[in-house]
């Protein structure tokens, strides 16, 4: 089945709750999809590292300049 399977707040869970859940759920591997639609320019770098190698990133939720956000190029994008 294709859809959203969970979704976490970020400030009722913690990175290291949500990374470990989605690390569990996916036996490993890391999310197929990740879509970011907070706006919050804090939760990009957390969602590469939620990302399976070759997973899709969609960054839904910056419509105007929240400001830099910092990304390794190498280990966030090339995988």
């Amino acid at each position: 089945a294709m859809g959203v399977d969970r979704t976490w707040e970020l400030e009722e869970t913690s990175e290291e709750g949500r990374r470990e859940a989605v690390l569990e759920l996916t036996r490993g591997r890391g999310a197929d999809v990740i879509v970011e639609a907070t706006g919050n320019p804090a939760a990009i770098p957390e969602g590469f590292g939620l990302l399976r190698d070759g997973g899709t990133y969609v960054i839904a939720g910056h419509y105007t300049d929240a400001g830099p956000v910092s990304i390794n190029p190498h280990a966030d994008i090339n995988r």
